[in-house]
């Protein structure tokens, strides 16, 4: 368990260290909204690229992970400070997609250590598979710590802001500087990733056996909502500090309200067992759609820092949703053998193809930044409709 804290913490630190502040500095030197989201859509594009190989790696033989590991972070703070360098368009795409090439499959792997950890399958402890619901608490519990992590950039780096000028390349600086960490760490820690089951002889390919899964009911409504909220959280994290520079939120704070959701969300991780314990997961993830929705009608349709800030409120019930809840279920409905591919897949849909549509394709046709979270609103009711087929659906 304390290897997955340690992953989510550090690897979610580098997330947040790009997240927030990339398009501000994209912004600062110059790069029109239409490339913004096509530099910051492009790192989604990746997942098509190298996601399932990590995965198809990692099910097929669960010793490769901690090398998985390694080789994802050492090159993510390569490019990651290579881009930093980056002023003319076609250069920072290419390292933009490097970019994502390796960080991006490792939320997948990691959310498939730690399903495998808490679900007590670890082949050589010899554990009997816990309960799935009571799954789902630990699960919230570990993700805990990936939003702590995702926060601590933007508290080391607001006071700095706030005193003093802080070039825009510095936060990237810091998240690359992390990655090189995890690697490093890495290097000199011991093997205590968790072991796969053996496949039976004759066994599938596993992200063959995961495409049939995927295809199945419920687990089709489960990847369509997220790949569904994933089109209208991509326009959120390509454009919502953009929103905030646009209505004008001096630079300091602009971190600080963007993680306002994720502070609510670190509470609702740390308390999902106890929520868990009186809901079922298919409900919270009906009432994250829901949050969706709403949210992206409050963004839509308001300039008041006042309705933003409480939007940003219902990050929280999201990321619940579509981090763990929609996690749980593929945990719920796939199997072992094939847990890291299908949990790929589902990134690739909500993480990939999603992000391309709301950061590259949606700003296309899209009157100012309000009008493409109107955008998000309309794709948000569609996940609410998919979200109600998995969670109307006995269990």
């Amino acid at each position: 368990m304390r290897l997955a804290r340690f992953l989510y913490f550090t690897i979610y630190f580098v997330i947040g260290a790009q997240l927030p502040y990339l398009p501000i500095f994209l912004d600062d030197i110059g790069f029109s909204h239409q490339e913004i989201g096509a530099l910051i859509g492009i790192q989604s594009f990746s997942i098509f690229l190298t996601p399932l190989l990590f995965a198809h790696l990692a099910d097929s033989s669960s010793r490769s992970l901690k090398l998985l590991f390694i080789v994802g972070t050492s090159l993510t703070a390569l490019m990651g400070t290579v881009l930093c360098f980056q002023t003319e368009f076609l250069p920072a795409l290419l390292v933009a997609l490097s970019f994502g090439m390796f960080l991006y499959p490792l939320f997948s792997l990691l959310d498939g250590v730690a399903l495998a950890l808490v679900s007590g399958s670890n082949a050589e402890e010899g554990g009997a598979p816990r309960d799935k619901q009571e799954s789902a608490g630990s699960f919230s519990k570990l993700r805990f710590w990936g939003t702590v992590g995702f926060i601590v950039p933007s508290l080391l780096l607001a006071p700095s802001q706030l005193l003093f000028f802080v070039p825009s390349t510095v936060p990237i600086f810091l998240g690359s500087a992390m990655a090189a960490l995890i690697s490093i760490s890495l290097l000199f820690m011991g093997d205590s990733f968790p072991r796969s089951f053996a496949p039976p002889p004759g066994a599938k390919i596993p992200i063959l056996e995961a495409l049939v899964a995927a295809k199945a009911s419920p687990t089709r409504w489960v990847i369509l909502a997220n790949f569904l909220m994933g089109i209208a959280m991509a326009t959120y994290y390509g454009f919502f500090p953009l929103k905030l520079a646009e209505i004008g939120t001096p630079s300091y704070a602009i971190g600080l309200v963007y993680n306002i959701g994720v502070v609510v969300e670190a509470g609702l991780l740390w308390f999902g067992p106890r929520i868990l314990a009186k809901f079922d997961v298919t409900r919270l993830f009906l009432l994250g759609a829901s949050s969706c929705l709403l949210r992206f009608l409050m963004l839509g349709s308001s300039d008041s820092l006042i309705v933003i800030c409480l939007s940003q409120v219902l990050h929280a019930p999201i990321i619940f949703s579509v981090a763990v809840m929609s996690g749980a279920l593929l945990n719920r409905y796939g199997e072992e053998r094939y847990r890291y591919s299908l949990l790929s897949l589902n990134q690739l849909a909500s993480f990939g193809a999603a992000r391309l549509l709301g950061t590259i394709l949606l700003p296309q046709f899209s009157f100012g930044i309000s009008g493409l979270f109107l955008w998000a609103a309309l794709f948000s009711a569609g996940a609410v409709y998919c979200a109600a087929r998995v969670g109307l659906r006995p269990t």
